[in-house]
């Protein structure tokens, strides 16, 4: 008789649709269940490095600053002081392709190309801006200011309220948005926000509970518009600002 092996052999029986059949399978000792343990280890990781790399994914490449930088300032006492930030080098896809990816936006394509040409503004960002006031919608209005806003991209000045007409209406947003950009020397970050009231040496409290009245601020407005919608990701799903400061405010857009 044999010395006993390390590991045993068993007889396994195994039903098989054609009827019974007698298998011979080979069940190990400690060798195989170590390498077991290894294989179930090695799975769970790559189950954790998949989960991982879907939360990474659903956060884009901040091709156009990260918000920690868009937003440099209104955590410290002096304020809001974003960086220079040139339209031309402004990173966005083209037009075509943001409307075949919002179709909400499709129809009004021609208006922000028109706009864009007339005003130098590229029209992608001025889609970008109205998916992130109205998503495009005409007939939306505004919860800080109903009365002076009129969908699409959402005008709020003092002196106009948007038209319904949506040419006339993405006409008036460009000349705001141009306005801004030569305010702020050609800053896109500064006059994305400031389209936004967002002003040079705010901080996060006054953004929250302006003293003026009103609602409070989108704390990841400009990281939305300029990582978001601009690069073809849903803006609304993006951000962390307002996640930290005002929460309630942020699970609007989600």
């Amino acid at each position: 008789m044999r010395e006993a092996r390390e590991h045993d052999l068993k007889n396994i029986d195994v039903e098989s649709r054609g009827g019974a059949r007698r298998d011979t399978l080979l069940t190990t000792g400690t060798a195989d269940s170590e390498c077991w343990m290894r294989f179930a280890l090695r799975s769970a990781l790559l189950a954790m490095l998949g989960l991982a790399s879907a939360v990474f994914a659903a956060e884009p490449k901040a091709v156009n600053g990260e918000e920690g930088a868009i937003n440099a300032g209104i955590e410290a006492p002096g304020g809001w002081a974003p960086p220079m930030l040139k339209m031309e080098k402004l990173k966005t896809i083209r037009i075509e392709e943001f409307c075949r990816t919002f179709k909400d936006a499709a129809k009004y394509r021609e208006f922000f190309v028109a706009a864009g040409a007339k005003y130098r503004i590229n029209p992608t960002l001025l889609a970008a801006i109205a998916m992130e006031e109205s998503h495009c919608d005409p007939g939306v209005g505004d919860s800080g200011n109903p009365a002076n806003a009129g969908g699409i991209m959402q005008i709020q000045g003092q002196d106009e309220k948007g038209s319904s007409d949506p040419a006339t209406n993405v006409m008036q947003g460009a000349r705001e948005l141009r306005k801004h950009l030569d305010e702020s020397h050609g800053n896109v970050l500064e006059a994305v926000g400031s389209y936004n009231g967002w002003q040079r040496g705010l901080v996060v409290k006054t953004m929250i509970h302006p003293p003026w009245g009103g609602a409070s601020m989108n704390l990841d407005y400009v990281h939305q518009v300029v990582n978001g919608w601009c690069q073809g990701v849903d803006g609304y799903n993006i951000g962390s600002f307002n996640k930290k400061y005002n929460p309630k405010f942020g699970e609007q857009f989600r």
